[in-house]
């Protein structure tokens, strides 16, 4: 059986195409993180983002506390932007005093401040790099009656 060479073009197009896209969206590994949260009392946490989920361990902070947070990737690969974008998911607000924040990177780092609601719950905040996800869980917990 011969192919016209009308059919012939069009397959060669489309196989061109199909290899202009694989060049173009280039599936990426996720980037292994880590992240340091300096709660408002002072005291450090260390964790390591899981390299399926991209999720972090959640982490116990303060109602209404300012929380320093550094994000560690594993490597600085220049196929992905110099900064990360920071969403507030679930409450609080970032050091801005906004919800959203594009926070640049420093060789593999990126610093920011998250400040947490008084509500009790899950203040969770999305760290984007490129294609690359991350989710850091701060857990505000409720007042005992002893407090109120």
């Amino acid at each position: 059986m011969e192919i016209s060479s009308e059919t012939r073009a069009k397959v060669l197009h489309t196989v061109l195409q199909a290899r202009l896209r694989s060049k173009l969206e280039r599936p990426s590994a996720p980037l292994g993180a880590s992240a340091r949260i300096e709660r408002a009392d002072g005291q450090s946490v260390e964790l390591g983002a899981d390299e399926e989920t991209g999720c972090f361990p959640t982490v116990v902070v303060e109602g209404g506390s300012t929380n320093r947070i550094e994000v560690r990737y594993a490597q600085a690969d220049p196929e992905y932007p110099p900064e990360i974008s920071v969403h507030v998911e679930d409450g609080g607000y970032l050091g801005n005093g906004q919800w959203v924040q594009a926070v640049p990177l420093e060789g593999n780092r990126a610093q920011f401040e998250f400040v947490t609601s008084d509500q009790s719950g899950h203040h969770r905040l999305t760290l984007r790099r490129g294609a690359d996800t991350k989710v850091l869980d701060l857990w505000v917990e409720g007042h005992t009656e002893d407090e109120q």
